[in-house]
Parts: C-alpha cells; structure tokens; sequence
C-alpha cells in the first residue's frame, strides 16, 4: 500500500515538476513529490485558502485591499525574479530561498481568487472585502513564516504526511481553479445553499485535474525523451 501511495505521489509530482533531486526537499530517506519552490507554491496555496475560509465565513465577495493586492502581485515578482535570475547564471539560490519565494507566490493566489469563488458558488454571499480588518491580516501573514518552519524542519509526525499533505495540495489547488471555472456555467453559478451543495463543483474540477495532470505526464515523459536522444 505505502509503495502505492509513493507512486502515486510521484506520479501528481511528475505532472507539474521538473523533480531535479538537488532543488527538491528530503523529507527522511524520501524526496518530496515535487522541487522546494513548488512545494512553497502549493502548500502556501492550501494554508491561504483554508485560512480564507475560516477568516471569511460571512463569504465576502469584495477583494481585499488595493495594497493588499499590489503586494500578492509583488510576492509573485519575487518568485519569478528567483527563478529567473537563478536559471539565467545571474546569481546562485538555495532551496531555503525556492521554499520561501514559492510560499509567497502560493499565499497571494487565494486572496483574489476566494472574493469570485464565493460570488459563484454561493446563493447568498456578503458585500464585504476578504482580509478588511487587522486581526485578520496579522494572522494571514503570520501564516507564511510559520508554514515556512514547518516545512523546513518537519517536526514528527509532520514529516510523515508531508508527502501525502503535498500530493493532496496540488490536487486541491488545480481543482479549485477548475471548481471556479465550472461555477461560471450559466445554470450552475450561484446555486449552492449549502457545503453539499458545492459538491458538484468540485468533483468536476476534481476529474478535470486528473485528466490535466495525466496530459502533462505524457507532455513530460515525450520532453524528456526527446532530450535524450
């Protein structure tokens, strides 16, 4: 069963990474699914989102701040400036620094995609902006370092369901990308009443991913053998 689940893993991980075992984090004896920055990408994606929800039960469907904004957009330059530089020769990075670009980038995508999920999910949503108070901010951004920690140094047992935390992350984040797009369908938009009700949604953008992860498996495999020949 454990050889199962490793494949398995590997395989969501080959579908979206590059896997290079010098940019990939060791958890024990085992490398994550996917490289450091990708790692940071996704768990700060699932540690926003799930903040969100529970910040946010009214389901504001207003965005956040203006600065807020500029600053999720400037999280994402960071990371992008990282890995630019990095591969060009410009300068050298670390894992540590893929880890903690990749987690910014991974925390600023919620914010501006959680206001339209709840307006297309949701028969009755509120007119309040997402992260409008200083409670609420203090514990997102607080959230960023701590989700950096955690990973780096993995306490026990975190160490053991990081791997199968991390598979689930990628699962989760393109599938709320998908739920999001299924929503915009004219008779499914606006239609939920309850959590049940938003369940169609995301089994939708659920096997949506499954179908787009196993098209970039092909895509990766028919790089790589390419390159090698």
């Amino acid at each position: 069963m454990e050889a199962l689940l490793q494949q398995l893993y590997g395989w969501i991980g080959f579908a979206v990474c590059h896997q290079l075992p010098e940019r990939t984090l060791v958890v024990g004896s085992s490398a994550l699914p996917v490289c450091a920055r990708d790692t940071g990408i996704y768990v700060g994606f699932v540690v926003s989102y799930l903040l969100l929800v529970l910040l946010g039960r009214e389901r504001p469907t207003e965005m956040p701040p203006r600065w807020l904004i500029a600053l999720c957009g400037l999280f994402f330059v960071i990371m992008a400036v990282d890995g630019v530089t990095s591969y060009a020769g410009l300068r050298t990075t670390d894992n540590d620094i893929r880890l903690i670009t990749g987690l910014l980038a991974g925390f600023s995508l919620p914010p501006l995609l959680k206001p339209i999920i709840n307006y297309q999910f949701w028969r009755k949503s509120s007119r309040t902006h997402l992260l409008d108070n200083r409670k609420d901010l203090a514990i997102w951004f607080a959230a960023i370092p701590a989700a950096f920690l955690l990973v780096k140094y993995h306490p026990f047992p975190l160490g053991l369901l990081l791997p199968a935390f991390l598979a689930a992350a990628v699962l989760f984040s393109f599938s709320t990308v998908n739920a999001l797009m299924v929503s915009m369908i004219p008779p499914l938009e606006r239609r939920a009443t309850t959590l049940w009700g938003t369940a169609p949604f995301w089994l939708i953008g659920l096997l949506m991913t499954f179908f787009e992860l196993a098209v970039a498996v092909q895509m990766h495999a028919f790089a790589l053998a390419s390159a090698t020949r």
